[in-house]
């Protein structure tokens, strides 16, 4: 449980207080998306899939997400890019 995000990371509110629920999913992006560094309590998380636009998805790649993902207590069970570009993760 945690304070929801909308699509464009701005906070849900609604009647003036912060919507609380489920984030696997908010949490899951915020690691992909974020390179290391970005958080204070832990300098190591960060998985920077940004990095790797217009590169591919290799085994070096996939371990770093994998580990990235398992260090906050995520499982990727299977980890893709779909023929639009977009990387697709299965939690």
């Amino acid at each position: 449980m945690d304070i929801l995000l909308e699509n464009d990371n701005d906070l849900r509110i609604h009647d003036g207080d912060f919507i609380v629920g489920g984030a696997d999913l908010h949490h899951v992006e915020a690691i992909l998306v974020s390179v290391p560094g970005s958080f204070k309590q832990s300098p190591l998380l960060g998985a920077n899939v940004r990095g790797l636009l217009n590169g591919k998805l290799d085994v070096a790649a996939r371990r770093d997400i994998r580990l990235q993902m398992a260090s906050d207590d995520y499982k990727a069970k299977n980890l893709s890019i779909d023929s639009e570009g977009t990387m697709v993760v299965e939690i």
